[in-house]
């Protein structure tokens, strides 16, 4: 009869199963045997040796108290302190009589022992009374005192051998306790040596080359995206961060075109880094593209807020109709996509609004499932042979930024097909006259009459200096140190207010010196630490985070970047 491939593996994982079945059911009955034996040597440590190691130690432990007891009430003239060691005397008898009682063989010397003890607390608090009665005559009792002393030293001794030796019992019963469960152990393994060897054996037959190939993409992967991500936004912290404070100085109206061509290209390059971040979610095939050609038209109607300027939070403004437009050509296989912008007229004192309106031509949704799609994790088709793929968390995020805003988000079926969907939002007018201001005169300090003391902890040049002429700025006075050890000199010596770290420094990195700082006597340990680092990845802001700092900042990092930081952790901000 001849197996293929599948059938040959499915063999020799049932000939294992059936060697590891026989083996440890043979392993089982053995540990069985060996268990009652060790049980029996386990309950003579546990309820014989040691309880009498622990008498013996407390016995040597009362009568070093009662003799303590007795020479401080010499000391003291008090005959209150003998009379309080009555009770520990007939506490050290009833451990002299609980001795027997653990162990019959230790009945001579017990009933020794009561008599010995007897007599050197009888002479003892005898001479105690005599000499707080008669504290001149010492001399007096010097023979009774040597005799106490005698009897005190035999009677440790006794009990000093009688412990040493029930420690070595005990360690001798522990050693042979151990060595049983240890032949159990090697016994087991011998039985399950062979079952463990076929297994890897099949296994790596198995698994090796396509492990390999695994992990040698996931690492290529790993490294690539750590090093594009890390040594690109580098060099363009230095150049945007310089192109924002160039943009704050007079220039000249050719110098401003060309300011504004190399800030628009810094941008489109900060975009395209992003990008290839975004390659390892194709790479690692969670994403699919669809590359057909719909042909749809898109029309825009903004005449409503033509040459206005409108204040709002441009990002989050950005990521939704960035999201519904995505949503409105994955779901419109032809046709047309329309897209509305108007202003909502103003009631009841609120503040204006803008509407934002994408109308699709897809197939629309069910009535029924339209709430639903504003939860996570929801979609309109959520089996396995859906056409549109995607995680079922967009609309959510949507909704989450519209309320954040003080806006709504509305969805609806378009009567002639297709969906609906409106962004609401308020926003604030500018005039042109102010905002030509602003930008002439730059960014004003957010300090008051204080000036704070910033450290900035980084090892790249331009970085350091982009970052130090954004504090600079905004008023704050800045000390620089290129590497964990420096920052660690620097914030001995002076009172800083907050700490801008790196991450990625040679000597020692940002987060041994933030572990350090944390370690150091305060004000220096709760000292305000923020990440400034070109690890952009989440897992590298949970590392910040979990090492001791307070906030995170991925490179490039901007004046409003710096200023929030600045407002948030120093107290004397504005």
């Amino acid at each position: 009869m001849k197996f293929n491939q599948n059938a040959k593996i499915r063999l020799h994982i049932l000939s294992i199963a059936l060697i590891g079945g026989v083996g440890f059911l043979c392993y089982l009955l053995a540990n069985v045997f060996m268990a009652k034996q060790n049980e029996r040597r386990l309950d003579e440590l546990l309820n014989r040796q040691h309880p009498i190691i622990e008498q013996v130690r407390a016995l040597k432990r009362d009568i070093q108290v009662i003799r303590e007891t007795m020479t401080s009430a010499v000391a003291l003239e008090d005959p209150f302190l003998v009379e309080d060691s009555e009770e520990l005397s007939l506490q050290v008898e009833d451990r002299l009589q609980a001795l027997p009682r653990l162990d019959p063989t230790l009945q001579v010397l017990a009933s020794n022992l009561s008599g010995v003890y007897q007599n050197y607390y009888d002479i003892s608090r005898q001479l105690a009374e005599d000499l707080i009665e008669h504290p001149a005559e010492l001399h007096r009792f010097q023979l009774r005192i040597d005799r106490s002393h005698q009897i005190y030293d035999g009677l440790m001794e006794v009990l000093d051998r009688t412990l040493e030796e029930r420690q070595s019992n005990f360690a001798l019963l522990l050693r042979q306790t151990d060595a049983a469960v240890k032949e159990a152990n090697l016994f087991g393994a011998l039985l399950g040596g062979f079952v463990i060897a076929a297994l890897l054996i099949l296994a790596w037959v198995i698994s090796v080359r396509v492990l390999r190939e695994i992990e040698r993409t996931n690492r290529l992967k790993d490294e690539f995206l750590g090093t594009i991500s890390h040594e690109m936004r580098t060099p363009m912290n230095g150049i945007i961060g310089s192109l924002n404070l160039l943009s704050k100085v007079e220039l000249t109206p050719d110098q401003r075109v060309w300011l504004e061509a190399a800030s628009r290209s810094a941008d489109s390059m900060m975009l395209s880094i992003d990008d290839i971040l975004e390659l390892s979610e194709v790479m690692s095939g969670r994403e699919q593209v669809d590359l057909a050609s719909k042909g749809l038209q898109v029309e825009c109607r903004f005449e409503d807020v033509a040459d206005q300027l409108l204040s709002s939070d441009e990002k989050k403004v950005f990521h939704v109709v960035r999201h519904l437009l995505s949503n409105a050509i994955k779901f419109s296989p032809a046709g047309e996509i329309t897209i509305s912008i108007s202003r909502v007229p103003v009631y009841h004192g609120a503040p204006e609004r803008v509407s934002i309106v994408i109308q699709d031509s897809g197939p629309g949704i069910e009535p029924h499932q339209i709430k639903e799609l504003f939860k996570p994790f929801q979609q309109a088709d959520g089996s396995f042979r859906r056409q549109y793929q995607g995680m079922g968390i967009g609309l959510s995020i949507c909704k989450a930024i519209a309320k954040l805003l003080g806006g709504s988000i509305y969805l609806e079926n378009r009567a002639g097909g297709g969906l609906s969907v409106e962004f609401c939002f308020p926003v604030f007018d500018v005039k042109e006259g102010d905002f030509a201001e602003a930008e002439s005169q730059g960014r004003v300090s957010v300090l008051d009459h204080q000036q704070p003391l910033v450290l900035v902890v980084e090892d790249n040049p331009v970085n350091q200096m982009v970052i130090k002429g954004y504090l600079k700025r905004l008023g704050c006075e800045v000390i620089t140190a290129n590497n964990g050890k420096e920052a660690l000199d620097l914030v001995g010596q002076r009172a800083v207010d907050l700490v801008f770290m790196d991450c990625q420094m040679p000597v020692m990195d940002g987060f041994e010196a933030t572990r350090k700082m944390r370690e150091m006597d305060e004000p220096v340990c709760n000292l305000p630490i923020i990440a400034v680092t070109a690890n952009a990845m989440d897992a590298d802001r949970r590392m910040c985070l979990q090492s001791g700092m307070d906030g995170y900042l991925k490179k490039p990092v901007a004046l409003v970047d710096i200023e929030s930081e600045l407002k948030a952790h120093v107290s004397h901000a504005a």
